[in-house]
């Protein structure tokens, strides 16, 4: 027993010993490989500085010689590893003394980043996605990371929305690429945020979609519209180049840029997004959510498409006075403003008001709606009244131009007849009437034939007063003052021309 416990002492001295031994030889191997880090760390950082000077000679001289690294597919990553850190070192030096090799570092650098790109989309189309992740650990470094997030997006919802209804499509297509992008991204959240806005903005905007495919369709292409003091100074401008030259006033055409079956596609889309709305939202953001539809609504019904083509109308109207017979679409405009006008309201009433009503967004919705109709009316009216001008000024120019003094003091006894001056701008008259009738309607419709007869009226007044009579030219002004008689007194009372009947005795 005595011997046993000898030999354990002992066993146990050893292990001490041992152990102390050991814990020494770690000491020093520790301290050893410290002084070797502190010797091989600089050494490394020597080694690396001297590669990437090396490697930046040769961007000094124009065309090279480059590195066989940036030649060669096989040794992209490691071409991408030395361009990415050339060009942070040519930032920082003066460009007074190397700004021909910061140019060709910068070239290379942008051929890079776009072969990485077309590597990974690459790596993408064949489901790589390990060779997917390395590749984007290596552009993150780069400006151009963001398109490599843009390629992925793109390619990951090319013929995605395959049912017909992109709302359906969405949730598992999100919820489909999550995953990937969790695997390869290292910033997956903010992948997604743009994926949903790639979606949003290309897809579920129908609104913007309609409105272009209809420009398309009218090979139009929408250009910025002018307001206010400059726009009225080029129309001034224009309208006295036509005035001298006797050029043609363009008016597109006849075209109005509106179409009723366009104001039904937006007006459906919005209907169906109200339904989601109400089926969707928590009951407490309904009625908010809805005036955000609204304000979509607007802004391309009514600002993109409404107010666009009445702008363009406008600037069509030809100028009072013209020489040239004024075609005059605006009263085309007009009616198809009204018409579209009317199925937003119904919309507005039907679909808009209930999701708001009882609630603040209310009174917003209907003053919202309130200041967008007299913006509109506004407008219209501007058109009719410069319309209305455009027409009597031309009938002043033509009878000012094509009766002369002494046409009413004929001599002989010819027949007595209405003038040709006379005839033609009654027919001119009688087509805009027409024009007028199928465009408005009720009160808006009396309120404009009355404002057209009274100017008419008062153009045809002042011109008889500047010409002398015998008897034959009374009989023949008499015919001439009946004709348009008989084109207005449908809307004008006869009344009207009696003061003229008077001063042919």
């Amino acid at each position: 027993m005595a011997k046993l416990e000898e030999k354990n002492k002992a066993a146990v001295e050893a292990f001490h010993e041992l152990d102390s031994r050991i814990n020494n030889v770690a000491t020093k191997v520790v301290y050893l490989g410290d002084q070797l880090e502190n010797v091989n760390t600089p050494r490394s950082r020597a080694v690396e500085a001297q590669k990437l000077l090396t490697h930046f000679n040769g961007f000094i001289k124009p065309g090279g010689p480059f590195s066989p690294v940036f030649s060669d597919k096989e040794q992209l990553f490691e071409a991408a590893d030395i361009i990415q850190k050339l060009q942070l070192v040519a930032q920082e030096l003066p460009s007074s003394k190397y700004s021909g090799a910061q140019k060709q570092i910068a070239q290379k650098y942008d051929e890079i980043e776009r072969s990485l790109i077309e590597e990974f989309a690459k790596a993408q189309v064949k489901g790589d996605r390990a060779q997917m992740k390395h590749i984007a650990s290596i552009l993150s470094h780069f400006k151009g990371y963001s398109q490599c997030i843009d390629a992925f997006i793109e390619q990951s919802q090319a013929g995605a929305f395959s049912s017909g209804d992109v709302f359906l499509d969405v949730v598992p297509l999100c919820e489909r690429n999550a995953r990937e992008m969790k695997e390869v991204f290292h910033n997956p959240e903010q992948v997604m945020g743009k994926f949903i806005l790639n979606i949003f903005y290309g897809k579920l905007q129908r609104s913007a979609t309609v409105l272009k495919k209809f420009y398309e369709y009218k090979n139009h292409q929408k250009k910025p519209i002018n307001t206010g003091g400059i726009q009225e100074l080029r129309r001034d401008l224009q309208a006295v180049i036509v005035a001298k030259t006797g050029a043609v006033w363009e008016t597109h055409g006849g075209e109005t840029f509106l179409s009723e079956q366009i104001a039904v596609s937006l007006l459906d889309e919005t209907k169906q997004a109200l339904i989601r709305c109400h089926s969707l939202s928590r009951s407490s953001e309904c009625a908010a959510n809805a005036v955000q539809i609204l304000d979509v609504l607007f802004q391309f019904l009514i600002d993109e498409f409404v107010d666009y083509a009445l702008e363009i109308g406008l600037q069509a109207i030809p100028p009072g006075e013209s020489k040239v017979q004024p075609e005059l679409y605006f009263f085309g405009v007009v009616r198809e403003v009204n018409a579209i006008v009317h199925l937003m309201d119904k919309l507005f009433h039907d679909s808009i008001i209930p999701l708001v009503v009882s609630t603040p967004k209310h009174g917003e919705c209907l003053q919202r709606k309130k200041t967008i109709s007299e913006q509109l009316e506004n407008k219209l009216e501007i058109g009719v009244d410069r319309s209305l001008s455009a027409i009597v000024g031309y009938v002043k120019v033509t009878l000012q131009s094509e009766q002369k003094k002494g046409d009413f003091k004929p001599e002989g006894d010819e027949a007595v007849i209405a003038s040709p001056a006379c005839i033609k701008v009654c027919r001119f008259v009688s087509v805009q009437t027409e024009r007028i009738r199928n465009s408005l309607d009720g009160k808006n419709q009396e309120a404009v034939l009355n404002e057209l007869g009274t100017r008419f009226h008062r153009v045809i007044y002042e011109h008889f007063h500047q010409f002398q009579y015998n008897s034959m030219g009374a009989l023949c002004a008499i015919c001439d003052v009946n004709e348009p008689h008989l084109i207005v007194q449908s809307y004008q009372t006869s009344s009207n021309y009696e003061p003229i009947l008077r001063l042919l005795g």
